[in-house]
Order: structure tokens, then C-alpha cells, then sequence
């Protein structure tokens, strides 16, 4: 103990390795905790940025590999609104690297948007990336991909997302 705190020298951990696992590969050594606040970014796949923001605000927890952040994101303008597909990035680690490890991106509130009444927003992150694909439920057979003509030159939605981080 060093001033109140318990402090674990680098590359250890809490090792839970007394307990009964449910098999496969398994971390049973808590190494890393950490929290803070990362900037949301909105880019097309075309390389068009947001070119002003209203709002960026994002904030992380990070338990072992497991990061959960949440944010929001307003524009306020852009120059381009082409017909790109839109990624949301900044996240604070990379997502790990498995084949077919998909995070789901969680949208809970949107406005001024440019959307059918009804559609709303969802999308993922997907492996080894900070960067996650945003996209528009309204078509039926799933999603489109949703582009900064749909965010609108002020769209902004609150947005959410937890991943295993490299």
C-alpha cells in the first residue's frame, strides 16, 4: 500500500484463477482499470470531415479489456454532404482483432437529423478499429449506410458502445 492505494506493479494483476471457468481460452488477471474522456469524430469513407462541431463529448470506462463509452456528437456544418457512408470515430482503443467480433453501436436520442420519420440510427465497430460504421434502419431488408446528407448540416445524436479493446 503506497498512500491509500494498492498498487500492483506492471504486468500483474488480481488473479482470479481459483474460480471455476466455463472453458476455452481464459484472462483470469484483472491488469487494467482506467477512465476518462475521449473527442467523438464524424468522417465519410470519402475522407469528408465535419468541418464544426456544436457538441463532442465523450467519456470511456475501460475494466480489463472491456470498454464502455458513451457520447454525443452535433455538427454544426458540413461542406460536403455527399453521399459517403458516415463513421463515427475517436473511440479510445482499438477493438481487438477477431474474425467476425462485431460491436453493436447503440443510438438512444437523435435531432436534427435528415431521416423518414420512424428509421432510426444503429451501426458497429468492428474489429481492430477505432472507427465505428454508422447506419439507418429503413429498408426491409435491415440498413443502409447512412451519409452526412441524412446527419444534416446540424444532426446530432447520443450514442453508446462497450467492445474488448486490444
Amino acid at each position: 500500500l503506497t498512500d491509500g492505494n494498492l498498487i500492483v506493479a506492471a504486468g500483474h494483476g488480481i488473479d482470479f484463477a481459483a474460480q471455476t471457468t466455463a472453458g476455452g481460452t481464459v484472462q483470469e488477471v484483472l491488469n487494467h482499470y482506467e477512465q476518462g474522456a475521449f473527442t467523438p469524430t464524424l468522417i465519410d469513407t470519402g475522407g469528408e470531415e465535419v468541418n464544426a462541431y456544436v457538441n463532442q463529448a465523450g467519456f470511456y470506462v475501460r475494466v480489463g479489456a472491456r470498454v464502455t463509452c458513451h457520447g454525443f456528437v452535433e455538427a454544426n456544418g458540413i461542406s460536403n454532404p455527399g453521399d459517403n457512408p458516415i463513421l463515427l470515430g475517436g473511440f479510445p482503443f482499438d477493438a481487438v482483432n477477431v474474425t467476425n467480433g462485431h460491436n453493436p453501436l447503440c443510438v438512444g436520442y437523435g435531432q436534427g437529423l435528415n431521416i423518414t420519420a420512424g428509421h432510426h440510427i444503429g451501426g458497429y465497430l468492428g474489429p481492430n478499429s477505432t472507427f465505428a460504421n454508422v447506419f439507418l434502419w429503413d429498408v426491409a431488408t435491415g440498413t443502409s449506410a447512412m451519409t452526412f446528407g441524412e446527419l444534416s448540416a446540424d444532426g446530432a445524436f447520443m450514442f453508446s458502445i462497450s467492445y474488448n479493446a486490444v
